[in-house]
């Protein structure tokens, strides 16, 4: 159902919409006519009959707005040079009662390019206020309770320490690095034949992860583990996976000739 206004209207946004925002023209229809136009419903008004405003989205720079007022926009405006926006922000609340803080200030100029002249860089021969001083100063409390030189954490893992990770699978701790933890069904099949070969790796018979038995797993290549997840062809049967391994390295085998003659 389409909304009807007065023909009063019409004419008053022929001639107010060039030049004006959506929220302009809605608070202009609001004070002169009583109607409450929301700024989707100016939007909607100005594409249906195809009316272009030629105004940027928003409003526009400079503009009032709840959080800065006409008042504070103009106070800004004329002492902005000289004053850092953390000064500003002190002014501001004692001349007008409000609670603005420095990163505001410091949007708000950047937002408006005010630029208050001080330069703030550190100047050749100046000194640090922290300079010759260790850390931050702490609370005599927070000092008894910090970590002291070679005090071992309470739940520091030793090495050889076995864990499930929420992958799924075993890892054992090999040294005291945060990224000295190995898979342990790699490191078990190492240790019986060395080095796991570029291109190969472990898969578990009976598809149990904590199952890390040497007779549960078989060293398969990256293509054959492809063709296998592909096809669809692993169960939680050893033996039936035993042949789908058999099928796969086949079906491999078969993909790559035909690639070669063609």
């Amino acid at each position: 159902m389409s909304r009807r206004y007065p023909s009063e209207l019409h004419e008053f946004l022929r001639e107010f919409v060039p030049g004006h925002t959506a929220r302009e023209i809605s608070e202009a229809v609001k004070d002169r006519f009583g109607i409450c136009m929301t700024e989707g419903m100016v939007r909607s008004y100005k594409k249906n009959r195809n009316i272009r405003s030629g105004t940027r989205h928003g409003l526009p720079k400079g503009h009032p707005s709840k959080k800065y007022p006409q008042e504070v926009g103009d106070y800004i405006q004329e002492h902005y040079k000289g004053v850092s926006p953390a000064d500003m922000a002190v002014r501001l609340n004692e001349a007008f009662g409000t609670s603005y803080t420095y990163k505001q200030l410091r949007a708000y100029y950047k937002n408006h390019s005010y630029t208050s002249g001080i330069d703030t860089r550190f100047k050749k021969g100046d000194i640090p206020p922290n300079k010759g001083k260790k850390g931050m100063p702490m609370h005599p409390n927070a000092v008894a309770t910090q970590f002291k030189k070679g005090h071992t954490p309470a739940n520091k893992l030793p090495i050889g320490t076995v864990l499930e990770k929420c992958d799924g699978y075993l890892w054992r701790k090999i040294g005291e690095g945060c990224r000295d933890w190995r898979q342990e069904h790699i490191l078990r099949w190492e240790e019986a034949n060395g080095p796991l070969p570029e291109g190969g790796m472990l898969t578990f018979l009976d598809g149990d992860k904590h199952n890390v038995e040497l007779s549960n797993l078989r060293l398969i290549t990256n293509d054959i583990n492809l063709e296998l997840n592909r096809s669809g062809l692993r169960t939680s049967d050893p033996e039936l996976n035993e042949t789908a391994i058999l099928i796969a390295d086949l079906r491999t085998k078969a993909r790559k000739r035909r690639k070669e003659l063609k």
